[in-house]
């Protein structure tokens, strides 16, 4: 015969897990551990591994090395292709790319020009920049005839100067002033007379009047560094004196 005070030790165990099993349930839900708040606090530093190297990254592009200041050009006093006169003074206060070319070049000369176009249209938001283009053959490149170069090559005279003088002057300011080559070629032949040997490099000058850099004319990468540096330079509210 079963046994009834087993039997109701039985149902009452079952009552009681059926009674007690919810309240049983919460009770543990709220004293296990959580993975949220786990799950937030790595969000939590992310976000601030993120922050910190972006400022780390604004502070270097902030603290990037300055220009160097590489010389001071000497004084000069030339004329443009409007036969204006133009010196370091009438260039004073303004940031400026120098380049070497002539009008009877058919080599590289016409690549430079196209290339500082393509600067200048970059930099056409930048006040006050100017473009310098000296020529190595100053005995034949009168202001008249650049100004007709500077016609055939959409060359703004207000943005772009094209610049002669006497030989002796305009050749010893590319060689003494900028530090760089030129030379005519020697001989009998007047064909061969007229090609001048010359840098192609394009320098960049401070509001100062000083070289700050140089670039290779064919060099994609130096011409982007050069529009990079114009900004930056332009971008100075105090420049030195030279």
């Amino acid at each position: 015969m079963p046994d009834r005070r087993a039997s109701v030790r039985c149902c009452g165990a079952r009552l009681c897990r059926m009674a007690c099993g919810p309240a049983r349930a919460r009770e543990e839900a709220m004293t296990r551990p959580s993975s949220s708040p786990n799950r937030a606090g790595r969000f939590a530093v992310a976000a601030l591994i993120f922050v910190a190297a972006a400022v780390a990254a604004t502070r270097f592009a902030v603290r990037r090395p300055a220009l160097p200041v590489i010389s001071s050009l000497p004084e000069f006093h030339l004329v443009d292709q409007t036969g204006a006169p133009l010196s370091n003074a009438d260039l004073r206060g303004r940031v400026w790319i120098a380049s070497f070319i002539y009008t009877r070049c058919t080599g590289p000369c016409p690549v430079i020009v196209e290339r500082l176009h393509q600067v200048a249209r970059r930099l056409a938001d930048v006040p006050n920049l100017a473009i310098v283009s000296f020529t190595v053959d100053p005995q034949y490149d009168t202001p008249e005839v650049l100004a007709a170069y500077g016609r055939k090559h959409r060359i703004d005279p207000s943005r772009w100067k094209l610049v002669t003088g006497p030989s002796r002057a305009v050749i010893g300011l590319i060689r003494e002033g900028f530090y760089l080559p030129v030379e005519r070629n020697a001989g009998g032949d007047p064909q061969r007379a007229a090609v001048v040997t010359h840098s192609v490099r394009l320098v960049l000058v401070d509001q100062a009047g000083r070289i700050r850099a140089y670039y290779d004319s064919g060099s994609q990468d130096d011409l982007d560094r050069l529009v990079n540096d114009v900004r930056w330079l332009a971008k100075r509210k105090k420049v030195e004196p030279a």
